[in-house]
């Protein structure tokens, strides 16, 4: 322990911990924590200002208290809290039921309306981080008062019992795990009644009331702001866009667009403790050229450049986010959500560029001017950091469109089918992207950024379909890692090369690279579709041997996992167990007792000692691929239908919500698995 320790010193240091720590009057461990913060404050000052400022930027979101609080209190729901509970598929096949009765005459008005408000809330309930008891008695007590108590049949009810829910997730998510129902449901009725109640009193009669009410009454994350400062800051930011409302005579719209691209930004930050970026931006490009007059070095230059590109590359959601209210961006999604297939002419990408560029256009200036003349520096030229920009403005760009369009819906559904689900992008943002990023590639050589380029290259050949251009970034990626997929591994590299060719059919090379997938389920990185890895990995595996499926589902999964990060579950956790579940039964056990088998006493999985004849009498799976392919844009297929897998999905008519304990109506066809205490949530699946 004292050396793991120590082996971040340099040996003198090592020594002197050995050899002096009593002489100075400390324990061996008093001393060592005095020359770590002596290391660590060394190094830091090490750092240039505009590392120090990067590092700040990339790591905002997690030094902060309400960060850390919403972390462990997701960590605490493990097992017991499921987002995937409700579907809104199954929730939509549900109120058509509820529709078709209550047009039919077998229930009531009141009776409707009481189990759609029911639904609706288990839906809006299903992501909050806190017990499903909790849950359910929150429910139970907020259809009890919205009935019974004279608030929410006052003049604003009509706005207010919508909102309601909205209000009450947002305190449940400020209030720490020990609260009750009650307590939540009191802390979001005391912000009706002492707030909004007053202000919607007062605003036929004064301008400034009926803004702030306006404000106010959409704005459930005022809730989530916990300290009197932070509320101070957050009632000054209001109050000043009301008086300018009620002093410039803005228009209802006018406020609308104001609250949406302002005062919203504005609160989130205040409510979740965030730096203002913006600044930080405009700090660290004012840091970049005002070195070109300093007459500093050209690697200083290029290296404090290259780090803004590459963390502009890192917080590419922060652009994308900011993207949302730009002119250009809302031009182009409105074009695409007509018809995605829709060519968009390059110059409207092209001014896309330009305006996400504007922030960082002086550096971009800089390093065109020493391009001009020819200049580079030992490590870094300045196309390189050009090209890294391009790979920021990119990804921006990506995550703004990747949910646009019918198709994205489709792939969504998919993964509820079991299928790995495939990034999505219009046709027009394809290639375009593409090729702004084949271009980019090329110049990219730094290990810092060449990963996230040749990530971002599977990403949109994972679009199109481009298996050669995919495989050409995935080994050119395990190149870098020595063959092995660790931290420095992005996603999609390898899990996207993988379903690529598990669709086309090849399922040796799918087998492969899925298997090199699962490493990286592993690190400390966690990998967004882990569920869907996991599963497709265990589908293939158990074409051949379902002993060895099970053992991966044991070791990966982390559902079964309890050093895993917890990752937010997808429709893959709770099919996986429930074929789990399948393929215990065939081997003639429970689940429990294959997992005590393979992970306390495990076999030689490869053998066919104890295996069942369905076990034996298995054929290839590379000779059996050919059957295995599945039509990528049909939405109802299942991919349990390719493996012959004992649980068949039902039919789409048949969807429920699976909540059936809270929901009159019960699914005939959903067999819940229980494993942990924990009821699967994909009963419209399985």
């Amino acid at each position: 322990y004292l050396c793991s320790i120590m082996s971040v010193f340099h040996p003198n240091d090592a020594s002197e911990i050995l050899n002096h720590h009593g002489n100075i009057g400390l324990t061996v461990g008093e001393f060592i924590v005095l020359k770590q913060k002596d290391y660590i404050t060394r190094w830091v000052r090490s750092c240039s200002k505009v590392a120090i400022l990067a590092i700040l930027w990339n790591e905002s979101s997690n030094l902060n208290e309400v960060t850390k609080s919403r972390i462990e209190k997701a960590k605490n729901m493990r097992g017991d809290s499921d987002p995937e509970a409700v579907n809104t598929d199954g929730l939509s096949a549900y109120f058509m039921q509820l529709a078709a009765q209550y047009n039919q005459g077998t229930i009531c008005e009141d009776e409707y309306n009481r189990k759609q408000r029911r639904a609706t809330m288990e839906i809006s309930f299903s992501n909050l981080s806190i017990e499903k008891k909790k849950k359910e008695e929150l429910v139970d007590l907020l259809l009890h008062e919205i009935d019974a108590n004279p608030i929410f049949h006052g003049p604003n009810a009509q706005e207010l019992i919508p909102m309601f829910p909205s209000y009450v997730m947002m305190s449940a998510d400020a209030m720490s795990s020990s609260a009750s129902a009650r307590d939540i449901y009191d802390k979001s009725l005391k912000y009706v009644v002492n707030i909004l109640t007053p202000l919607f009193e007062r605003k036929d009669e004064e301008r400034i009331a009926e803004v702030l009410y306006n404000m106010r009454y959409v704005h459930s994350i005022f809730l989530r702001i916990e300290s009197e400062e932070s509320k101070e800051e957050a009632e000054s930011l209001i109050m000043s866009y009301a008086r300018d409302a009620v002093d410039n005579k803005w228009s209802n719209d006018m406020v609308s667009e104001k609250n949406a691209q302002e005062v919203i930004p504005a609160l989130t930050k205040i409510a979740f403790q965030q730096i203002d970026t913006t600044d930080l931006m405009s700090s660290l490009v004012k840091y970049v050229v005002d070195l070109v007059p300093q007459e500093s070095s050209v690697d200083e230059i290029f290296e404090s450049a290259f780090i803004i590109a590459i963390s502009m590359e890192r917080q590419a959601h922060y652009l994308s986010s900011a993207l949302y209210s730009n002119p250009t961006m809302t031009q182009i999604i409105q074009m695409l959500s007509l018809n995605e297939d829709k060519g968009i002419p390059e110059e409207l990408y092209e001014r896309m560029l330009n305006d996400i560029s504007r922030g960082v256009e002086p550096v971009l200036k800089v390093l065109r001017d020493f391009d001009n003349k020819g200049v580079c520096g030992q490590k870094l030229h300045p196309r390189e950091i050009i090209a890294t920009f391009d790979l920021a403005f990119v990804k921006a760009i990506q995550l703004c469109l990747k949910h646009i369009g019918d198709s994205a819906q489709i792939q969504t559904k998919r993964e509820r089918n079991g299928f790995y689900p495939f990034d999505h992008l219009p046709s027009s943002a394809s290639i375009y992207l593409s090729k702004r990023m084949q271009e980019a590639v090329r110049h990219i050589n730094d290990d810092r950024a060449e990963q996230s380029a040749l990530a971002m290259l599977v990403s949109l050949g994972e679009v199109t379909r481009n298996i050669a251009q995919m495989e050409i970034a995935v080994e050119t990626s395990l190149m870098i890692t020595e063959g092995k997929v660790t931290e420095l591994t992005p996603p999609p590299i390898p899990e996207a090369l993988a379903a690529a060719h598990q669709e086309d059919g090849n399922m040796e090379k799918a087998l492969h690279y899925y298997k090199l997938a699962l490493e990286g389920v592993q690190t400390f990185v966690t990998r967004e579709k882990t569920d869907a890895i996991v599963l497709n990995a265990c589908l293939i595996l158990a074409i051949t041997d379902k002993r060895a499926a099970l053992r991966t589902a044991f070791d990966f999964s982390p559902y079964f996992s309890e050093t895993q990060l917890n990752i937010i579950p997808k429709p893959g956790r709770s099919l996986l167990v429930q074929q789990c579940e399948a393929w215990a039964e065939e081997i003639g056990m429970t689940l429990p007792e294959a997992r005590r088998m393979l992970i306390e006493s495990p076999k030689d999985l490869s053998s066919n000692e104890d295996k069942t004849d369905a076990d034996k009498n298995c054929t290839n799976f590379i000779e059996a691929s050919t059957d295995m392919r599945s039509d990528n844009n049909d939405e109802s297929a299942s991919v349990f239908n390719n493996y012959g897998c004992v649980r068949n999905p039902i039919s789409e008519e048949q969807e429920l919500p699976c909540e059936a304990s809270t929901l009159d109506e019960k699914n005939p066809s959903y067999k819940p698995a229980i494993v942990g205490g924990r009821n699967c949530g994909i009963c419209s699946i399985m």
